[in-house]
């Protein structure tokens, strides 16, 4: 136990310092190897296992693949062009405050809350709001999908590592969103005055115009949906099929198109992937986890406990989801293993890491909207507090009926 305490703190104290988490997770990985004395040939081998893995290949395809489908849709301005219609289809702005960055949510893109922000900015100073208020909107509901949202990577790279298919579990996580969307109505919306004078609405046929630049805009993420939840499509080859599609109804030359692959396809992502499977790997390979399981069992320390704990210290600490996932799910594999009696703790050790990124200082999205807004930390976490209890409560009903 002392080993992997050494190995976590180690982890944590490097992400503060800023070094790149791929890197850290393959220092962690070897050093996994050397504490659980695995012979350097396994290591390698191990390594090269999680490397060729398909599951592997898979998340690194879809991860690249989501990243270029979010550049191409900001390349010809559909994200703009979405929110324009729905301004003119909502007249009631305090409802636009929500949608708004609900809507810029459904591009995974780090610091996306910054897209929504100018409107949010712009609206709720004609509501007269507080900017921490502004800042808890733009923020909360840009974060509202993520728990079930197909594109978001860290789900992916859940349902790959505990094998569970993402369609269970976008089912499963179903009550944190709406937890989330609740929580963000009573926390947020509760007590804004609408408006004396609201925004006029739009006649016939401006409103048909309006619902066609909406649907226009949103296709694309809509046929990924389709194609891999609906028709069972491998997620990589339904984001292939949508980028053709949309480069072709948007006229984008071959020239440019190669140009925003080439922007977009990191190989700082991939090597981010492939250093969390292997890490994983190694845990496996190690017996870490497995000593970790037996060490709280002899403690008295309940399943329970273990699996909400170790996730929220490591998304409050990191603020980032992929790294909560990441890092935190390989230790917690004995106790969520993937089969249909364990998914209700995944489900649960998900939310909980989740409320530990929404909390955490160094989220990039709460950063920067709180920069952007000048909110004071203090009012800004009453807003939050209350609003992560309520998902914690929405977990627990999942953790019940998973």
């Amino acid at each position: 136990m002392l080993k992997l305490a050494f190995i976590f703190a180690l982890i944590v104290v490097l992400l503060g310092r800023r070094w790149n988490l791929g890197y850290v997770l393959l220092l962690a990985s070897a050093l996994l190897g050397v504490l659980f004395r695995l012979p350097a040939l396994e290591v390698l081998k191990q390594t090269w296992i999680a490397v060729i893995d398909l599951k592997t290949l898979r998340l690194v395809a879809a991860v690249l693949l989501i990243t270029s489908l979010g550049e191409l849709l900001q390349e010809v301005e559909s994200m703009q062009r979405l929110i324009n219609s729905l301004q003119e289809l909502v007249t009631d702005p305090r409802l636009v405050l929500a949608i708004i960055p609900a809507l810029i949510g459904l591009l995974p893109m780090p610091g996306g809350a910054m897209m929504s922000a100018p409107m949010i900015q712009e609206i709720g100073t004609q509501l007269e709001l507080s900017p921490e208020r502004k800042t808890y909107l733009n923020y909360w509901f840009r974060h509202v999908w993520e728990y079930v949202f197909p594109l978001y990577p860290a789900l992916i790279l859940m349902s790959g590592m505990l094998d569970i298919p993402l369609s269970r579990l976008v089912l499963a996580q179903a009550p944190l969103t709406v937890g989330a969307i609740v929580a963000g109505a009573v926390v947020g919306l509760r007590g804004i005055e609408k408006p004396e004078k609201p925004q006029p609405a739009v006649g016939g046929a401006q409103r048909w115009h309006s619902l066609r630049t909406l649907a226009l805009s949103i296709w694309p993420i809509a046929l990924v949906i389709a194609l891999s939840l609906g028709f069972g499509l491998e997620l990589a080859l339904s984001l292939v099929v949508a980028i053709v599609l949309a480069a072709v109804v948007h006229r984008m030359s071959p020239r440019t198109l190669g140009g925003l692959l080439r922007r977009s396809l990191s190989p700082g992502t991939a090597l981010l992937l492939f250093s969390i499977m292997i890490f994983k790997q190694i845990v496996l390979a190690s017996g870490a986890a497995d000593a970790m399981s037996a060490t709280f069992r002899a403690w008295g320390i309940a399943p329970l406990v273990t699996a909400t704990a170790v996730p929220f210290v490591m998304g409050l600490f990191t603020g980032l989801t992929i790294s909560m996932v990441g890092i935190g799910f390989p230790l917690l594999l004995p106790f969520i293993s993937g089969s249909e009696v364990y998914l209700n703790y995944a489900v649960l050790a998900f939310g909980a890491g989740f409320i530990g990124v929404l909390l955490s200082p160094m989220h990039l999205c709460l950063a920067l909207t709180r920069e952007y807004f000048h909110t004071e930390w203090v009012p800004l976490y009453r807003l939050l507090l209350p609003s992560t209890a309520v998902v914690g409560v929405a977990a627990a009903v999942a953790w019940f009926i998973a």
